[in-house]
């Protein structure tokens, strides 16, 4: 089984994204950063799931469809502006911290395997998460009300009249326990493209 790290890494090189595009701290960097998160949002004992015990109340929503990671560009204050991506592995002794923008994680989650994973501000203001419920939380001014502008969003179906689909609008902590989904080989669990095969040889990296 393939750590998160390798994934994530697999899924930059499949992606042809340049190096500095997806960068995995060094080990002293990472704890520093994730201990920083962990006090600041939650408190000073670790724990497997962050979002039971966020300290804030923040906002939550359930995307139905499980894609609330396609909007993490517009949740977040700025999409391109780099962030902290801290992702789920519970085979680790530490979940590993990674540099990304907002842009660039979605990205990377599309082409990866089910796991957890936050988004935190490097000043530590605000904080997104999605959970293996397919529920996005967001902590802070910043990126609170951006979730909930998602709340209720137009679609336009095959028969051409315009339908409003409704996603569940939650508060924190309101979770019923469950399992990560693990990461296993086969088809990528998101998206499922293959972009290797979906650009011209001359456009491949």
């Amino acid at each position: 089984m393939q750590s998160i790290v390798q994934e994530i890494a697999s899924a930059a090189e499949r992606l042809c994204l340049d190096r500095s595009a997806v960068v995995v701290l060094a080990q002293e960097d990472s704890e520093r950063i994730y201990w920083s998160a962990l006090q600041r949002f939650v408190g000073p004992e670790d724990r497997r799931w962050w979002w039971e015990a966020f300290r804030e109340p923040g906002v939550s929503l359930t995307f139905v469809d499980g894609d609330g990671w396609r909007k993490l560009p517009s949740i977040v204050p700025s999409a391109s502006d780099p962030v902290w991506f801290i992702a789920e592995d519970d085979q680790l002794p530490q979940y590993p911290v990674f540099e990304m923008s907002a842009e660039v994680a979605a990205k990377i989650i599309g082409e990866c395997y089910g796991f957890e994973y936050y988004l935190v501000a490097k000043d530590l203001s605000w904080l997104v998460c999605e959970t293996h419920h397919n529920v996005v939380c967001a902590i802070g001014a910043a990126v609170e009300g951006r979730l909930l502008e998602h709340a209720v969003q137009p679609f336009a179906p095959a028969d051409g009249f315009a339908v409003r689909r409704a996603c569940t609008l939650g508060v924190l902590n309101a979770r019923r326990p469950g399992r990560r989904n693990p990461l296993v080989q086969g088809q990528p669990r998101r998206t499922g493209v293959d972009y290797t095969r979906s650009a011209p040889a001359s456009l491949r990296c």
